[in-house]
């Protein structure tokens, strides 16, 4: 029994051994993948996955508010239709689920990094927990056990807001969505409606709980989420930080923001929504044009739908217009509003593909009605058209966003990643043969604002990489006095090279007609001193630099496509990157071709 005991825990340990050296080698020769792509994979479950998840709820919950799929609609043989109409209540869900997983700017934006991603993710969540206090109906707020005077609100609605405070933490600018939703629930959590004995029903308002909704619920909750996200930035920086109170400092206060380009008001109604809907810009305008074409409609109780549209564009049109006071607009600041926009627009396919007899759409219950009064069945026949139409609409969605998505994600603008990636071979190439006979690299790009991803993408394990880029940072952009080190290479290459490699001490500046360029104190100063292992430069200003490269004795590696000049607004000097290595004496040249 000892023996057998013994070896049981030998196999057990050797096993464990086994797995920890297992996993640990599958790490180190992935690690430079794992840590380049794996944010991407975390975004894409944590979430991109979860907003489609919402876009789904919020429409499955808003289907159930139409009077055609309501059990008390009534057949023509006085039964029920409930059920005969269970397969068209799934339409608007899915529809909506399409629009999101096909809209070609989710699939761009949506899975990186972005501040954006994340307010999306926790707005649209936000708005399918809420989904009963925006879009239910008020004479069932009560017995949903929605709010009531006391105070008390559904778990999920709580939730909701605490998701609010810390979307507000990531973005301050997320409070223009989330402060029009908390005044929407609170004023329609003042509108009862009481019935009467003679079965007629008053409309009451309680001030009482408008103003226990917005503060118990909106504000407590929002202020805890606030909260709770500055925990974790104290957790991550190791002091105490409000990061969106200094976002909201250099971007409103400062107005540093215009610092990295302006546009004229009304850009993000002419340019920023249309390019950001894509395909789905027609059914959004039309469904606007729905909500406005019988505007005496649009209070009544049977009418749903309409009131519905309302809400959701009273979220989408306040955050349009307070973000157009921002001089910076970009279209990833619409990113939040795109799941919303989905349910709109998915809103009006459902009409385009659903089409009873005589092709009225069964969203109008009294086209489908007989002389009777009641509700017509759906023929059996009618089931191959709308599956015929539904898979042609599904086909026009994938053909409008998917190829110029492929085309933005793997071709547009490639030259950054591609060169990291091919600057990682080169470097692991040699130290497995040992070439340099060093395990730390430099590199330096000579190129524009932000134009590398840098370390993200060059990570090689037991290989130290120092990577420096020229300043660009807020602090030179608003200063009169001074020029941007990316100004000034751009302006005059050849000198700034000659100025930045002739060993300047710190704090020297260069002598300029616009002024003084100064560089920046940083940790990898010193390797100025000295030239660096791999030299990345724009294929213009290598061309401008090459005899200087020559004297060196670096030799040019390659040039990777980047961009299409005659399409692109960037830079005219943002076409091609040049490789060039201090320690290899092969020379790879290709012929400069541009991409956008």
């Amino acid at each position: 029994d000892h023996e057998t005991i013994g070896a049981w825990k030998t196999f057990w340990s050797q096993f464990i051994d086994s797995v920890r050296n297992g996993t640990r080698d599958f790490i180190l020769r992935n690690a430079t993948y794992m840590i380049s792509k794996g944010p991407v994979f975390l975004h894409s479950v944590l979430v991109a996955a979860p907003t489609d998840l919402s876009v789904y709820l919020i429409a499955y919950h808003l289907v159930n508010l139409d009077n055609w799929t309501k059990s008390s609609v009534r057949g023509q043989d006085g039964g029920d239709l409930s059920c005969s109409w269970q397969e068209v209540k799934l339409w608007w869900p899915f529809w909506s689920l399409v629009c999101s997983m096909t809209s070609w700017f989710n699939g761009y934006a949506l899975i990186r990094t972005y501040a954006n991603s994340m307010e999306a993710a926790c707005l649209a969540v936000g708005v399918a927990l809420l989904a009963p206090e925006l879009f239910g109906e008020l004479h069932l707020t009560k017995t949903a056990g929605m709010s009531d005077i006391s105070g008390n609100h559904r778990p999920q609605a709580k939730l909701a807001f605490v998701l609010g405070g810390l979307s507000a933490c990531v973005r301050f600018t997320s409070l223009a969505a989330w402060i029009p939703m908390g005044i929407l629930i609170s004023i329609r959590s003042g509108m009862d409606i009481s019935i009467l004995s003679n079965g007629s029903s008053v409309k009451l308002y309680n001030h009482t709980k408008v103003c226990g909704t917005l503060i118990k619920l909106c504000a407590a909750f929002g202020l805890l989420g606030v909260l709770i996200g500055c925990c974790v930035d104290r957790w991550a920086y190791g002091f105490w930080a409000v990061p969106f109170l200094g976002n909201f400092h250099f971007n409103v206060i400062l107005g540093n923001g215009s610092l990295y380009g302006t546009h004229p008001f009304l850009w993000y109604i002419y340019a920023g929504i249309p390019a950001v809907c894509g395909s789905m810009l027609p059914f959004l305008l039309f469904n606007l044009t729905v909500l406005f074409s019988n505007p005496s409609q649009i209070s009544s109780n049977c009418n749903k739908i309409n009131n519905t549209r309302i809400v959701l564009f009273g979220i989408i049109v306040p955050y349009v217009i307070l973000h157009s006071f921002s001089e910076h607009k970009e279209f990833r600041f619409l990113l939040p509003m795109l799941p919303l926009i989905c349910v709109l627009a998915a809103d009006v396919m459902v009409e385009l593909v659903i089409f009873m007899e005589d092709g009225v759409a069964p969203i109008d219950v009294d086209a489908v009605k007989n002389s009777d009064g009641l509700v017509k069945r759906v023929e059996n026949d009618s089931r191959g058209k709308l599956s015929a139409r539904s898979k042609g609409l599904f086909l026009v969605m994938i053909m409008l966003n998917y190829p110029h998505l492929l085309y933005l994600g793997m071709i547009h603008q490639r030259g950054p990643i591609a060169v990291n990636r091919y600057l990682t071979s080169v470097i692991s190439e040699r130290v497995q043969r040992n070439i340099t006979g060093r395990t730390s690299q430099s590199i330096h790009y000579l190129m524009g604002c932000h134009s590398t991803p840098l370390y993200s993408h060059l990570h090689i394990p037991e290989v130290k990489i120092s990577a420096w880029y020229l300043d660009c940072s807020p602090d030179c952009r608003s200063s009169s006095e001074e020029i941007c080190e990316s100004d000034a290479f751009l302006n005059d290459p050849l000198g700034f090279v000659k100025a930045t490699y002739d060993h300047l001490p710190d704090g020297v500046c260069v002598d300029s007609s616009d002024g003084n360029t100064c560089h920046r104190d940083y940790d990898h100063q010193a390797s100025l001193s000295k030239l660096p292992t791999f030299l990345v430069v724009m294929q213009n200003e290598a061309a401008t630099i090459s005899s200087l490269i020559e004297d060196w004795g670096m030799e040019h590696l390659g040039s990777i496509r980047h961009s299409i000049s005659s399409l692109s607004r960037h830079n005219r000097h943002n076409h091609e990157y040049c490789l060039t290595s201090v320690e290899d004496g092969r020379a790879i040249c290709h012929n400069p071709i541009t991409f956008f």
